[in-house]
């Protein structure tokens, strides 16, 4: 039901006009993934190992990064929905106060190299961003 509404209720305009009434209504939330492939395994842990120091340091917490303010970072797990299994390690998050966060992830240590996965995600309720591009606004002055 709620999709025919939407779609006769927005009826005549397009993709864009109806994204940018729900971004007005809602804010907008800008994500990008970086993947680094074929990363030498020793200096991929290395890296981790010295940003899971940075990030579970009890004074990075409250710390100043560009202009973001650190509310919460640490290693985070995954339980399983179904058998309640804990998967640990899984990667490095840093939140901002804003909402904003940024998530590490090491993956394929094998002998053919590691691939680090870089999460960034901004939240914005300023309009004037709204039309931008994902690049541009995560971008950190």
């Amino acid at each position: 039901f709620f999709f025919f509404f939407f779609f006769f209720f927005y009826a005549g305009t397009s993709v864009a006009d109806v994204l940018q009434a729900h971004y007005k209504q809602y804010g907008r939330n800008f994500f990008s993934r970086y993947d680094y492939e074929e990363v030498e395994s020793a200096g991929a842990q290395t890296m981790m190992s010295e940003l899971r120091a940075k990030v579970t340091d009890p004074a990075f917490l409250g710390s100043t990064q560009g202009s973001f303010k650190v509310a919460e970072a640490g290693d985070f797990s995954y339980t399983d929905p179904i058998d309640h299994s804990v998967s640990k390690n899984q990667g490095l998050y840093v939140r901002m106060e804003d909402g904003s966060r940024i998530v590490f992830r090491l993956s394929g240590t094998g002998s053919a190299g590691a691939t680090i996965r870089l999460y960034v995600e901004k939240y914005s309720s300023m309009a004037a961003e709204y039309a931008a591009d994902v690049p541009h606004v995560l971008c950190v002055d």
